[in-house]
């Protein structure tokens, strides 16, 4: 098979995600690529294959190897070719597997001093303030506050406990404390290899955001399946990674919860206009909303 990017003896699907679609490329020789395909939509100007691509370049050529290698691109045909990683998803979590994460998050702290690193944009959704995620959850609830199925989840649970939780956060000041991060992280965008070592993956959304996010949206993600000693061991780790930032372990506290409700609103994208899920998806993606804001709003922080 040969086309104007990549010649290839076989093609095959190995995965289409709401964004991309992903190929196992195969050379006449065996050699084994990953063929990514990006996802375009004229409502959504996000370059998500230049900021993945330029991410793993900047940080291949400065060393990094927990990531796949980039090969080469095309913007034009909105393709990318990728080091193949022949590993597996992680079913259990383990210290040492965040170990590899904390690595990563050193590796970045170091990298986010270069010159090279000017050139990254905020990362998608990023917020250095309390005040900006609480507009990052009104706009996602504006475009929410339509959807029939949602208004009795919206309006009695939903809006209360959101009303309650940013009280008072809105005054506060910007955070200055910036480092690069790869936005949507954790081990649901990675692989182990069969010699132990993790390789993170898709940095669609890398850029600069504010560590105390970069580590809340670790521990809220509903791909990462830790269990509450799991969860402090990272937190600890995660924050000793930036010694000089004395109010990282009180940001990550105020804002934890407010993340943990935009989670909440992110279970429900499939209610937005223009969306094909059906019946079933919907519904099981508001009990997974209905029950992340119990755990916020019963819990707070206290990563149970």
């Amino acid at each position: 098979m040969q086309n104007s990017f990549f010649e290839t003896a076989s093609l095959e699907p190995i995965g289409q995600g709401r964004n991309n679609q992903v190929y196992l490329a195969m050379t006449v020789k065996g050699e084994r690529y990953i063929l990514k395909h990006y996802y375009r939509d004229i409502s959504d100007k996000r370059d998500r294959l230049g900021t993945e691509f330029s991410a793993l370049e900047f940080l291949w050529n400065n060393g990094v190897r927990t990531i796949p290698k980039p090969i080469k691109a095309n913007k034009e045909l909105g393709m990318a070719l990728y080091e193949y990683i022949d590993g597996v998803f992680l079913e259990k979590t383990s210290q040492k597997d965040l170990d590899a994460a904390i690595q990563l998050i050193q590796n970045l702290k170091k990298l986010s001093t270069s010159q090279e690193a000017k050139n990254f944009y905020n990362a998608s959704e990023a917020c250095f303030s309390a005040k900006a995620i609480v507009q990052v959850i009104n706009n996602r609830l504006g475009r929410l506050i339509e959807a029939l199925e949602l208004k009795e989840f919206l309006e009695k649970d939903f809006i209360p406990a959101f009303q309650t939780i940013k009280r008072g956060d809105e005054k506060e000041t910007e955070s200055k404390r910036k480092t690069l991060s790869p936005s949507d992280f954790g081990f649901h965008n990675a692989r182990k290899r069969l010699n132990g070592e993790i390789v993170f993956l898709d940095f669609e959304y890398f850029g600069w955001d504010d560590p105390a996010k970069m580590i809340c949206d670790f521990l809220l993600h509903p791909g990462m399946n830790l269990g509450q000693s799991l969860k402090q061991y990272f937190f600890k780790k995660a924050i000793g990674c930036f010694p000089e930032d004395h109010s990282l372990a009180d940001r990550i506290r105020k804002w934890y919860p407010l993340l943990g409700l935009n989670w909440c609103l992110i279970f429900l994208n499939e209610f937005l206009p223009g969306k094909t899920e059906g019946k079933f998806r919907k519904e099981e993606q508001l009990a997974k909303a209905n029950q992340k804001l119990k755990t916020i709003t019963q819990n707070g922080f206290n990563l149970a």
